[in-house]
């Protein structure tokens, strides 16, 4: 190693020390490096709004008509058809279910008139019932949530023959 002096003068002296200048822009690196991370973070916020977004969906809505469910449950021999529609924003009196020609009918509407405004909003579905599906045994229920549910035994079918359900 060798050894050095440094002529560092004594006191209260003053340096000059030069300036470089650079043709590189600080202030816009330093604003591409937040706004970047700002980018990576809104994506990564995004994905995760959007898998719950996607969970919420698949577990409630199937269809902008009503929730997910199985059409047919079982219960041990039994087959019952079974039918879920989101009618919340439908006060009881105003929602009919019933059946007519082999198809099951939800009808709701609901009317507001304060005097300045007119709200009329209405929710139909139409499916037609299984074969072999009486429309007697037909039963509804409305849950406090506002979720319609409709169930219909459905009987025995000889084998080799399908259930078919479509709505209309």
């Amino acid at each position: 190693m060798e050894n050095r002096s440094l002529n560092v003068p004594e006191g209260n002296a003053s340096y000059n020390i030069p300036v470089r200048i650079s043709k590189t822009n600080v202030l816009n690196h330093e604003f591409n490096n937040i706004w970047k991370n700002f980018g990576n973070q809104m994506t990564r916020m995004q994905e995760e709004m959007s898998k719950f977004h996607d969970a919420i969906q698949n577990r409630l809505f199937a269809s902008p008509h009503g929730f997910t469910t199985p059409l047919i449950q079982e219960n041990g021999n039994q087959k019952q058809l079974s039918l879920r529609f989101d009618v919340s924003q439908y006060r009881p009196e105003e929602i009919e279910v019933r059946t007519e020609n082999n198809h099951l009918l939800v009808h709701a509407r609901h009317e507001e008139n304060d005097g300045n405004r007119r709200v009329c909003r209405e929710y139909n579905q139409q499916f037609l019932l299984p074969h072999g599906v009486s429309p007697e045994y037909v039963r509804s229920n409305l849950s406090a949530d506002g979720v319609l549910t409709v169930e219909a035994p459905i009987p025995e079918l000889p084998n080799g023959q399908h259930l078919a359900i479509w709505p209309k």
